[in-house]
């Protein structure tokens, strides 16, 4: 069979969803920092692999993706990297199913609030 390795196909697999998801969030209507964020991380997403170290400048100032902070001085290729992974981590299965669960009893509460009367009626 001439099917590729296990380590192969995620390669490939997550970088298109990545930039798929870039590609969504960019049409949205996002702020101008975010906008610049996602737009270095499609050219970063894009870019193979084997860049030298140079093509990837260190942090100035802090970073944070998620519950990770990145100090001055780390790689932003790490930073890229580890938005990938959360990226990846969030489109789980049971991570999809607990937002929509979630937001369902968000919209049955909500819908209690606004379908109750008004105290205080005459």
């Amino acid at each position: 069979m001439d099917q590729p390795s296990n380590d192969q196909m995620p390669a490939a697999g997550w970088r298109a969803d990545a930039l798929a998801a870039v590609a969504h969030l960019e049409g949205q209507d996002v702020p101008p920092g975010v906008a610049a964020a996602l737009r270095i991380l499609a050219s970063a997403l894009a870019a193979p692999d084997d860049l030298p170290a140079q093509a990837w400048p260190a942090l100035t100032e802090k970073a944070q993706v998620h519950g990770t902070v990145f100090e001055p001085g780390t790689s932003t290729r790490t930073v890229v990297e580890e938005a990938v992974r959360y990226y990846l981590f969030e489109q789980q299965p049971p991570r999809v199913a607990s937002r929509a669960s979630v937001l369902d009893r968000f919209g049955a509460q909500v819908g209690a609030l606004t379908s109750s009367k008004p105290e205080g009626g005459a």
